[in-house]
């Protein structure tokens, strides 16, 4: 995509498990990412997000828990990884793979 403003994805493969990162900077448009998982076989994955739906919220030391990881769906078939991100969201998913 031209749009500078698109979904940002980075993964890290150790032993056994895959991490990808993704990022969502929009501030009023979910997305959809599928990503190919080429040369590895996905078993199962869990993923943790930071989100809150209200744009201008923020951690302080006064209320340091507004924004905290909270489990997000995640989903593989056909050997992809399908992430559905919220608005200005980071998601991080854990593949256990082969």
């Amino acid at each position: 995509s031209d749009d500078p403003l698109s979904i940002s994805i980075s993964a890290t493969k150790t032993a056994g498990k895959l991490v990808v990162s993704l990022v969502n900077p929009k501030d009023s448009e979910p997305m959809a990412a599928e990503c190919e998982l080429l040369g590895v076989v996905a078993k199962r994955g869990a993923a943790q997000i930071l989100h809150n739906a209200d744009r201008n919220a923020f951690n302080s030391f006064d209320s340091p828990d507004v924004i905290t990881p909270k489990s997000h769906p995640i989903r593989i078939q056909a050997g992809k990884l399908l992430v559905d991100l919220p608005p200005l969201s980071v998601v991080t998913a854990t593949v256990d793979i082969m």
